[in-house]
């Protein structure tokens, strides 16, 4: 039996080129708390569209290695962060840059169709910059 070396399992918080497995423990340390932006497939292994983006995810994620980080969740064994989030069909996908979803899909997409959506969604990120939280010393300097 071939190994498949696409996927991650362990956790891996760089956009590392493969597909990285989290769940409702790693979620937050692993899309929220990093630097990079992270693709998330929100998927079920018994989900027909889901089987399809699956390969499709892998053969991408190594041409956006040190840009995106490509992450997958099984909605069913990891349903907290998905009720969290309000994802009601699969697979869908969202790109976060620290704690905000820059974009949001449903549905299975052909390779191309899935490079544009992300190329376009990193567009949206350099252009739209998460806003820098102010310290507590410089709200009181304003006040």
């Amino acid at each position: 039996m071939e190994e498949n070396t696409a996927t991650q399992t362990t956790p891996m918080s760089t956009a590392n080129g493969k597909v990285n497995v989290i769940n409702d423990d790693s979620f937050i340390a692993e899309v929220l708390e990093i630097d990079t932006p992270v693709l998330v497939d929100f998927m079920a292994t018994w989900c027909g569209p889901c089987k399809i983006m699956g390969p499709i995810f892998e053969e991408i994620a190594p041409e956006y290695e040190g840009k995106v980080k490509f992450a997958k969740l099984d909605v069913d064994e990891s349903p907290g962060v998905a009720s969290a989030l309000q994802i009601e069909s699969i697979p869908t996908f969202m790109l976060f840059n620290g704690k905000t979803i820059y974009a949001a899909g449903v549905g299975a997409m052909r390779p191309d169709a899935l490079r544009k959506w992300i190329d376009e969604g990193l567009e949206f990120i350099a252009s739209n910059p998460e806003p820098e939280l102010e310290t507590e010393a410089e709200t009181e300097a304003q006040a």
